[in-house]
């Protein structure tokens, strides 16, 4: 017989093997179970014959030069990692039993995800902005109407709840800038002052003032927005005055020399030891802080806050700090005048703020030296008799009224000479 003829014959019988071997394991009740194909891979054996020993691989670190270490080169290591790992014949997968499930775990690990998306989910952390400006009320504090306030910098009167906001501007705001007033200057309403003015405002309402709350930051921007008043109030009455030209033979306002002569005049050195503005008449050391400059803006800003208040409802205290804080911001407004020309600092040098018009410590040749400019006239101020600040306040209410009547014929601008970039109120 040819080899032809019996390669057919061979294989013939190979398949009669196999059909007879498999109608004995049903017959037996043993699964049947297809033999399975022994692949050889690139080098290696043959299963069943001795696998010969791994050779070491040894990885180097990234260093800054070679660049950071890609999340594919991390892939890369995982699957020879894995190679190593004894194999499913051995009855293990990935360093596990074979009874346990781990499909989701492979999965996780083959699934392919871009290296910005896992940096961009590692790095999402509240910064210290977000935290302190999300707005949580608590249960005992006013919400906006029971709706989730957005993020933001700073509370809004919107926030107040409906039925609350009228009197949360005339009932709450000029009774918190009347205290204001009578505290020295720049200083701020305490905790107890804010919670009195609540109590006082809203008697029937079962309302905590706590720091950082919704009335508690509201107070304190109207105050901010009270001391920028004085501000904007000094320039009108400065510029009033300069207009009025009432004494042309001494200043002749129409020109810088009469302008520039009358401001060093009532500014010397700027020594609150001696210094001319303070006094109606300096000459004669008469009338202190009567100057017809300082109770124009001190008529104008707060008397005017004041007389909003229901009579009955007034602080028994005495301006003590708005009187100053008028005081201060004439002789602001006078220095950057000194030239003739209103001549305005650039950045944080022009802001009527505490640090270039309250207590601090200034370099002198050399010498830190202490500078009371908040704090000088207020025991001066609080030794004043009723006589004396009675008098002020009539004084400082005829001026209001003759400012109000000489305001009245003519358009006032929405803003002064300046701009708020080079020129911003900072009480804080």
């Amino acid at each position: 017989m040819s080899v032809d003829e019996e390669q057919p014959n061979l294989v013939a019988r190979v398949r009669l093997a196999v059909a007879t071997a498999r109608t004995k394991m049903i017959i037996e009740g043993r699964p049947v179970v297809p033999p399975a194909k022994a692949k050889r891979k690139a080098g290696g054996s043959l299963p069943g014959t001795p696998r010969k020993p791994r050779r070491t691989r040894v990885v180097k670190s990234p260093t800054p030069k070679e660049g950071r270490l890609h999340l594919r080169d991390l892939r890369r290591r995982g699957r020879r990692f894995a190679e190593d790992l004894p194999t499913d014949e051995e009855r293990m997968h990935y360093g596990g039993l074979e009874d346990e499930d781990e499909a989701a775990e492979r999965d996780a690990l083959e699934e392919d995800v871009p290296m910005q998306d896992r940096v961009r989910t590692a790095l999402t952390v509240p910064t210290r902005t977000e935290v302190l400006t999300r707005i949580s009320p608590f249960p005992n504090h006013i919400a906006a109407g029971g709706k989730e306030m957005r993020k933001r910098f700073k509370f809004q009167y919107k926030d107040i709840p409906e039925p609350l906001r009228a009197r949360f501007n005339s009932h709450l705001v000029p009774p918190a800038r009347e205290v204001a007033g009578n505290l020295d200057p720049w200083a701020s309403l305490s905790l107890s002052d804010k919670q009195a003015l609540v109590d006082r405002v809203w008697p029937h309402f079962d309302y905590i003032v706590r720091e950082r709350d919704l009335v508690y930051d509201l107070i304190d921007y109207r105050i901010a927005e009270w001391r920028t008043e004085f501000r904007k109030g000094v320039h009108l009455v400065v510029e009033q005055h300069f207009e009025a030209n009432a004494d042309p033979k001494r200043y002749n306002f129409a020109t810088c020399a009469g302008r520039a002569a009358f401001c060093r005049d009532q500014l010397l050195d700027g020594n609150d030891e001696d210094l001319p503005l303070v006094w109606a008449d300096y000459q004669n050391r008469k009338g202190r802080f009567e100057n017809p400059l300082i109770l124009k803006v001190f008529g104008t800003v707060h008397v005017r806050e004041c007389n909003q208040i229901e009579e009955g409802d007034h602080d028994d205290k005495y301006p003590v700090g708005a009187l100053i804080t008028a005081k201060l911001v004439v002789e602001q407004v006078l220095t950057y005048w000194k030239s003739g020309d209103l001549c305005v600092p650039k950045g944080t040098a022009g802001y009527f703020s505490q640090d270039n018009w309250g207590n601090n410590t200034i370099l002198r040749q050399g010498v830190r030296t202490p500078v009371r400019k908040g704090s000088f006239f207020v025991a001066t101020l609080k030794s004043f008799s009723d006589e004396k600040w009675n008098g002020l306040f009539m004084a400082a209410s005829e001026f209001m009224q003759e400012f109000d009547n000489s305001q009245k014929n003519q358009e006032v601008p929405e803003e002064v000479h300046g701009d708020d970039h080079d020129y911003i109120l900072q009480s804080d």
